[in-house]
């Protein structure tokens, strides 16, 4: 089963694509033209990478990897683009969900564990620049496909990532399977209920939604019976989709409420607490999965946005596990600890907002800014590691999925303060080892590194600033 399912994946992603060029070939040519450049930049960005691996090879282990990761997540975000439309919304959330599972299969082509884990680090960072890109200046389409797509491929690399650390093997395949079961009940349910796309009546709304929960419920079926032989790993599947489909009714039923969307975080946190007494991380990281599926699938952004910091804890086990010294544990009462958590929640947020403000008056049609951007998004969380030490470094993490409930909290139904919060965990996670480990470095050697990056830092800050200027209307 492990050898057939990366197959499955790329296949049906591959001929759902070539299906959609097929049909409405002119329009997603038209797509490609009209963005070729916001996509480019990720793409340039991971192949100079790959070029820069090949020489510094021993100081950024792993980089090459990472590198055709974040290529490969780039490709599968555009492509959800590409093949997305607004006259067949409803087929948009399955490009939404295939395409981010069919790049995660092809990721497990390669030959180790840790060239596969490093390239899906790059694979959910590569999909969530691109869908930052994307959408800069954009129109609703792009909020409506792109930061989907990058929420599911984020949400299905964290179920690999932390399955890979489990003592079962296969439990490494968990987010494919999970995204193929997604992508099949939603597949399904479209051609069974929802051929016309103008009928939207309550019927055919309903029994799409609970035959994509039952085929979701089953994909979770088969990963505790095939993957790990975990029975409890299905109740927390049903569980995460009973949760997802209850936020959903919950915050949907009144936009406006905070105190409901209040309700709905406090009760994901919980969720993610009672499976990882279940399953430890891997429980929270199914649970996140599962919910996030569920919820793209349901089309409720804000609901989702309510996962923020349940996934936040995912980002933090994922964090923990992969560098063990640096987060022996998180004690909130230290100093360093709460200025991590206030850094990441601030940088998610200021990321964010500058996307969401971004214009095509910005110089340069606002792609030089979100260049600029991306370059900050991995400096800046380095130099706080440097600065804070491990305990603000893991405050750091936990800080970037609670941007997402303050986005929510607001009132707010974009996806960009959890897409970026997305980008900078994995990003941060896969570059955090090429720093060293800080608690051997001397006051001097601290301090002469805090002086770099800052410096480049403030630079770069200054040409953001120039660069987010908008032109006079004479100009454009």
């Amino acid at each position: 089963m492990t050898t057939l399912l990366p197959w499955v994946a790329a296949l049906s992603g591959a001929v759902l694509f070539l299906y959609r060029v097929g049909v409405s070939g002119k329009d997603i040519l038209d797509r490609i033209k009209s963005n070729l450049i916001p996509a480019l930049i990720p793409i340039a960005l991971s192949l100079a990478g790959w070029g820069i691996s090949s020489r510094y090879h021993a100081k950024f282990d792993g980089l090459n990897f990472l590198c055709i990761g974040s290529l490969l997540g780039s490709i599968a975000l555009f492509a959800v683009y590409a093949a997305s439309s607004e006259e067949r919304p409803k087929w948009n959330v399955l490009y939404s969900v295939l395409f981010p599972a069919a790049a995660l299969a092809a990721t497990h082509w390669l030959k180790t564990p840790e060239a596969i884990s490093m390239a899906q680090n790059g694979l959910a960072a590569g999909a969530a620049l691109t869908a930052l890109m994307l959408c800069v200046g954009k129109q609703q389409l792009t909020h409506s496909t792109s930061l989907p797509g990058a929420a599911v491929m984020g949400a299905l690399v964290l179920a690999n990532r932390i399955g890979r650390d489990t003592d079962v093997h296969a439990a490494a395949m968990t987010g494919l399977l999970l995204g193929i079961a997604a992508a099949l009940g939603i597949f399904a349910s479209l051609c069974l209920f929802n051929r016309d796309d103008q009928d939207n009546s309550s019927f055919r709304r309903f029994a799409t939604m609970a035959f994509t929960a039952i085929v979701i419920v089953f994909g979770g079926y088969l990963a505790a019976r095939k993957l790990i032989g975990y029975s409890n790993v299905t109740l927390i599947t049903l569980g995460a989709v009973l949760l997802a489909l209850f936020t959903h009714w919950l915050i949907e039923a009144d936009k406006e409420n905070s105190l409901r969307f209040g309700i709905a975080a406090a009760i994901w946190v919980a969720a993610a607490t009672l499976a990882f007494a279940e399953r430890k991380a891997y429980g929270m990281a199914t649970m996140a999965a599962v919910g996030t599926l569920m919820l793209v699938s349901l089309g409720s952004p804000r609901a989702l946005l309510s996962m923020g910091p349940a996934i936040g804890l995912v980002f933090y086990r994922m964090f923990r596990n992969e560098y063990p010294e640096a987060s022996r544990a998180l004690d909130l009462g230290q100093h360093y600890a709460i200025v991590g958590m206030l850094l990441g929640l601030m940088l998610a947020l200021i990321v964010a907002q500058w996307f969401a403000t971004s214009s095509n008056k910005m110089v340069g049609k606002g792609y030089w800014g979100g260049l600029v951007w991306i370059v900050l998004m991995v400096m800046i969380p380095l130099a706080a590691s440097v600065l804070l030490g491990p305990k603000g470094v893991t405050g750091y993490v936990v800080g970037l999925g609670v941007a997402a409930f303050i986005e929510g909290f607001r009132g707010e139904a974009s996806l960009l303060p959890l897409i970026s919060g997305t980008a900078l965990a994995f990003l941060f996670t896969a570059a955090y080892g090429w720093v060293g480990d800080i608690e051997l470095l001397t006051r001097a050697e601290k301090t002469s590194t805090i002086v770099r990056y800052g410096l480049d830092i403030v630079g770069l800050a200054i040409i953001l600033v120039g660069l987010s200027s908008t032109r006079k209307r004479s100009e454009l």
